[in-house]
């Protein structure tokens, strides 16, 4: 394996990881910032499950929420979502700019793994690509997919009554035996592999074109 490869492997698995961790605190500060009691007291929360939701399990329902994954319950032939943000703000759609989060901190994660692989790297500089920005996956992946886990909060509990409420809809506790709430897993685990990818090489590009741009500068700097 070349040494840069190497390089931008391990850089942009840190990143990538460090990244995941930064979307997902500053979700949990907005949230602590703008609900009255604890995050997951509020609704959707409450709407979707008759389980108490953590800070921590709202926390991750919104942040991928932010990447168009709303909180989804399914059984049978019923589907019911909610949206963290239309429960928040209603109709105004005050907090829809915080979708540009995710994309944004997955961008400067790309632009910064091309950056610091094309410092740190003990191979040819040319063999760093905008492609190195797409690594920041193999950090950001991982824990993106755990903590999709562990958001999955059982829709009832063993002591539920015989009717509970969920949505709008009035069901029968023992057809919900097993149903969880959360981001739907499929399209979840979509944007978890996908955002980075897409994202990361972004930003990667944009980081080649103004390294470009400067040593074309500095380039005709040094002929005057």
């Amino acid at each position: 394996m070349p040494p840069s490869l190497r390089s931008a492997w391990a850089i942009g698995t840190a990143i990538g990881g460090t990244t995941a961790l930064v979307g997902v605190f500053l979700t949990g500060a907005f949230l602590s910032a703008v609900t009255a009691g604890a995050p997951g007291s509020t609704a959707p929360f409450t709407e979707l499950t008759a389980r108490t939701v953590s800070p921590l399990q709202a926390t991750v329902w919104t942040y991928f929420e932010l990447k168009g994954v709303q909180p989804t319950v399914q059984w049978e032939s019923a589907t019911i979502t909610r949206s963290v943000l239309y429960a928040l703000t209603g109709e105004s759609d005050t907090y829809a700019a915080l979708r540009v989060l995710p994309p944004v901190l997955l961008m400067l994660a790309g632009s910064l793994t091309v950056v610091l692989t094309g410092r740190l790297s003990d191979g040819p500089s040319d063999s760093v690509t905008p492609l190195s920005g797409a690594y920041i996956l193999l950090g950001y992946a991982p824990p993106l997919l755990l903590l999709l886990w562990v958001a999955s909060v059982p829709v009832v509990g063993p002591d539920a009554s015989r009717w509970v409420h969920v949505g709008n809809s009035v069901v029968d506790a023992a057809s919900l035996a097993g149903v969880t709430a959360g981001p739907a897993p499929v399209p979840a685990t979509l944007v978890a592999l996908t955002f980075p990818v897409f994202f990361g090489l972004l930003g990667g590009m944009v980081a080649e074109v103004v390294s470009n741009t400067v040593e074309r500068e500095q380039g005709l700097s040094t002929e005057r």
